[in-house]
């Protein structure tokens, strides 16, 4: 089973790495991840965000919208985001 390893600055994630496979992460203004780049700087995969987070094109991340905040969607039913320590639910 693969371990991934995330890697911060001042509290933000900007890179991980998986069984020696490191990524570097490409940020918009609000820390969204947009990007995945190699260490020779090659783009492996993009991303583009509706509002509020839905996918609008590309590949879903695991940390994608404000990934570098450490929000992730999570798949559950009553908690449809995890941000840091907290699952917020989007059912009413």
């Amino acid at each position: 089973m693969s371990v991934t390893n995330y890697y911060t600055v001042n509290g933000e994630i900007i890179s991980e790495s998986t069984d020696g496979v490191y990524l570097d992460y490409l940020t918009d203004a609000l820390g969204s991840v947009t990007a995945k780049v190699d260490q020779n700087c090659n783009v492996v995969s993009t991303a583009r965000y509706k509002p509020y987070g839905d996918l609008l094109a590309g590949t879903q991340y695991k940390l994608g919208w404000v990934g570098t905040l450490g929000y992730r969607k999570t798949g559950l039913k009553y908690s449809g985001e995890y941000i840091r320590a907290r699952h917020y639910s989007l059912e009413q």
